[in-house]
C-alpha cells in the first residue's frame, strides 16, 4: 500500500479532485454548498450535482357519504374524484384527523372494514368490505407522480 505525504496535497487540488462547490473554508475544513433543490422532486446523481424527477406531489380530501355506497351486498363501492390521480400514481390515504369527529370516523371505517382498491385517471374507488358506514368519512388522500418511467419490455 502506498503511503501518501499529507504535506504534498493542497486544498485546491483536493476540491478539484472532489468536485465539489465549497462556500467557504473554516478551520475544520471545507463547508460545502448545500443544495437549493426540494429533495422531494430532486436526487442527487453520483457527480454531486441534483437532477429534477419533474415528479409532483397533491394533496386531496374526500368524504365519503353514507348515502353514497353502491350495491344491495358487500362488498358496497364508492367512487371519489381524486386530483391528478393516474393508473400509475402512487397514493397514500389516510384519515383526515383535523376532523372534530375522528374518533368516530376511525370506529366506523373500522366497523365497515373500508379500504380503497382501485385507481383511475382522477377516480379513486373505496370499498366498505362489512357493512355500509352509517357516517361521513373524510380521508386525505396524497398523490405523487415521480415523472420517471420505468422501462419496460412491451
Amino acid at each position: 500500500m502506498n503511503k501518501i505525504d499529507s504535506s504534498q496535497i493542497n486544498l485546491d487540488s483536493l476540491k478539484d479532485g472532489l468536485n465539489l462547490n465549497v462556500v467557504s473554508e473554516d478551520n475544520n475544513g471545507l463547508v460545502p454548498q448545500l443544495p437549493t433543490e426540494n429533495p422531494s422532486t430532486s436526487y442527487l446523481r453520483g457527480d454531486g450535482t441534483w437532477a429534477n424527477l419533474q415528479g409532483t406531489r397533491t394533496i386531496t380530501y374526500v368524504t365519503l357519504s353514507p348515502t353514497s355506497w353502491t350495491g344491495s351486498t358487500k362488498p358496497y363501492s364508492q367512487t371519489a374524484t381524486v386530483q391528478d390521480l393516474t393508473s400509475d400514481s402512487t397514493v397514500y390515504v389516510e384519515p383526515d384527523y383535523s376532523q372534530s369527529n375522528i374518533v368516530n370516523m376511525l370506529d366506523e371505517a373500522g366497523m365497515c372494514m373500508i379500504v380503497a382498491t382501485d385507481q383511475s385517471t382522477n377516480t379513486l374507488t373505496f370499498k366498505a368490505l362489512k357493512d355500509k358506514p352509517s357516517i361521513a368519512i373524510t380521508y386525505k388522500v396524497t398523490v405523487e407522480n415521480s415523472g420517471i418511467k420505468l422501462a419496460s419490455n412491451e
